[in-house]
């Protein structure tokens, strides 16, 4: 007797030839969903990952420029040396320094553009010590 048979003899353990091709389809699917998820998150992760890296850094650079002595220039110099060792594109004019006897403020703004295989992005930052 053939498992294609099997509501004849009353025996729905086994698969029909069509659910095991659905179950393939399926899985097939669900494979190539996974391989798409997975190929975005590896061009998606690593701007997100150095832009936590950078922001560690300016809170760093904040809290401690007033006990370090260093002038303005001094903090946009190490906060650009960050960056490129980073590979973030961050240029000089978009980052602000404010010092006072309160507390130094850092704010940082910069774009990544990501490129997706079909598209490309553009991911805009924004790094505040404050935060």
């Amino acid at each position: 007797m053939s498992h294609w048979t099997r509501a004849r003899c009353g025996n729905d353990s086994l698969p029909t030839m069509s659910d095991r091709g659905f179950i393939r389809v399926k899985a097939l699917l669900a494979l190539l969903l996974l391989g798409v998820a997975g190929l975005v998150i590896y061009r998606i992760a690593p701007p997100y990952f150095a832009n936590a890296q950078l922001s560690d850094k300016i809170r760093t650079e904040a809290r401690f420029a007033e006990a370090n002595d260093r002038t303005p220039e001094q903090v946009r110099g190490n906060v650009l040396r960050a960056a490129l060792d980073l590979q973030i594109p961050l240029q000089s004019d978009n980052i602000r320094i404010e010092m006072s006897p309160t507390g130094t403020i850092i704010v940082a703004d910069y774009t990544v553009t990501v490129d997706l295989y079909y598209t490309e992005v553009d991911w805009d930052f924004h790094i505040d010590s404050r935060l």
